[in-house]
């Protein structure tokens, strides 16, 4: 029997990070889920604006054409701790290509739908930060969890008609917020529940940025992982976290791998993510964190 996406599904595995984004800029608020064939209007903000620190800053906006921004492709099968965490052979994810063809840094959040024949479906974003032409590939979906597959092989096939697309993109500004002291340590933990520590000293903030909002202090931080010949191949984000005052050192311990965002027993509504295997931090040289400002502004 085909098992069916659900919204229901949906909620538990996006709506915790959507609900943080919504308050992210105070009054502004992050586009709700598409519907299956349908986008975004683009907002009226085209241009960067200036900051009082110099830099252009990315427009805050929903895109005008997300295929510009972002392209999914075809269902991928691979073995890792996600499938031998869940007891089976394999476990299959759609890759997602993000693109900033811009001029300015941003923050890029690209929501991908994958509807059945039903008219059921699901969606998954992917929230990176990329330089002017910079590219990022993250692993969307463990689709194993929504959609029935006719085995459980290399090669297995969905048993309904599926259609990937991207619905959605919306771009915001990443701000140089914080003068801080960074230091990563070994990945550690096994399979799912490895996790790289970052242990961030906050020295100050920066001139001219906006102020925080809300109560309580939060704080975002977006990694990546960069290997030998400098391409980024692997990106992480943790929002919301709890922050620490100007003058404090904490370590977070951020999620390693894809596999953590869907173990919905261990906390699902912290928002705090992988975009890729495990395996792929055997390839990391270096690791930077690429935004870490409050998760709440101001406008």
């Amino acid at each position: 029997m085909t098992t069916e996406m659900t919204k229901s599904r949906l909620c538990r595995g996006v709506m915790a990070g959507s609900v943080l984004v919504l308050l992210l800029a105070g009054c502004s608020d992050d586009p709700e889920t598409p519907a299956p064939g349908t986008t975004g209007a683009s907002s009226t903000t085209t241009d960067p604006a200036e900051t009082p620190q110099g830099p252009a800053l990315c427009a805050e906006e929903t895109v005008a054409d997300p295929a510009s921004f972002a392209t999914a492709g075809e269902i991928v099968a691979v073995q890792d701790e996600m499938s031998e965490a869940a007891g089976t052979s394999w476990r299959r994810y759609v890759p997602v290509t993000v693109t900033n063809p811009g001029t300015a840094t941003c923050r890029v959040k690209a929501f991908v739908t994958v509807e059945g024949d039903g008219g059921a479906y699901e969606v998954d974003t992917a929230d990176v930060v990329l330089e002017p032409g910079a590219t990022a590939n993250v692993q969307l979906f463990n689709l194993d969890d929504v959609v029935e597959f006719d085995g459980d092989t290399e090669g297995g096939q969905p048993v309904e008609q599926l259609t990937i697309a991207v619905q959605e993109v919306a771009t915001w500004p990443v701000y140089d917020y914080y003068d801080a002291d960074v230091e990563f340590g070994a990945v550690s933990g096994e399979g799912a529940d490895a996790v790289l520590p970052v242990t961030i000293t906050k020295k100050a903030v920066r001139d001219g940025v906006p102020a925080p909002y809300g109560l309580t202090p939060q704080d975002d931080v977006y990694i990546q992982g960069v290997d030998a010949s400098g391409a980024v191949v692997a990106h992480f984000s943790a929002w919301a976290l709890e922050a620490i005052e100007v003058g404090e050192t904490t370590t977070y311990e951020i999620p390693a791998t894809i596999a953590a965002r869907y173990d919905y027993e261990k906390d699902p509504e912290f928002p705090s993510y992988a975009y890729q295997g495990l395996s792929a931090t055997e390839d990391v040289a270096e690791y930077r964190v690429v935004r870490f400002e409050p998760a709440f502004l101001e406008d």
